[in-house]
């Protein structure tokens, strides 16, 4: 038996059509043994359907489109977004193959200590990057 919480997807899913064959079996299936999520799938078609009856047609103005193109148009792009990848991949390649073997041929503590520090120098900026981009795309600019 699927749980209501499971079905809220493929009821979305049905009203827009894009439910499979699959996917419309197994809702059915709970539609048969729930009668509030029949209920909220047909009042939820039945509001589709009127939304669609009343806004089928409709456009966005030439005057929206071109304001909105023009927008578009202006809003800066980041150039060359590969590169700090590269970057920091080369960093962390050079510390692998050159600092790390070095570090470790003088044996001990140190070698050690100086080959996890430069492990951790060479992926400091990675980790950078990465927080960064967990960070989000922060506020839009205001509008002009």
């Amino acid at each position: 038996m699927t749980r209501c919480a499971d079905v809220e997807t493929l009821m979305g899913r049905r009203i827009d059509g894009t439910a499979g064959p699959a996917e419309n079996a197994r809702l059915d299936a709970h539609l048969a043994a729930c009668a509030d999520c029949a209920a909220l799938l047909a009042e939820e078609t039945a509001i589709d359907e009127a939304l669609a009856a009343h806004f089928g047609g409709a456009k966005p103005s030439t005057a929206f489109d071109a304001v909105l193109r023009q927008r578009i148009r202006g809003e800066r792009r980041p150039v060359g977004g590969w590169i700090p990848d590269v970057l920091n991949a080369a960093g962390v390649l050079l510390v692998l193959v050159g600092a790390v073997p070095v570090a470790l041929g003088w044996n001990g503590v140190t070698g050690i200590v100086v080959a996890a520090t430069a492990l951790a120098v060479g992926l400091y900026p990675l980790l950078l990057t990465t927080w960064a981009g967990d960070a989000g795309p922060g506020e839009p600019d205001p509008a002009p």
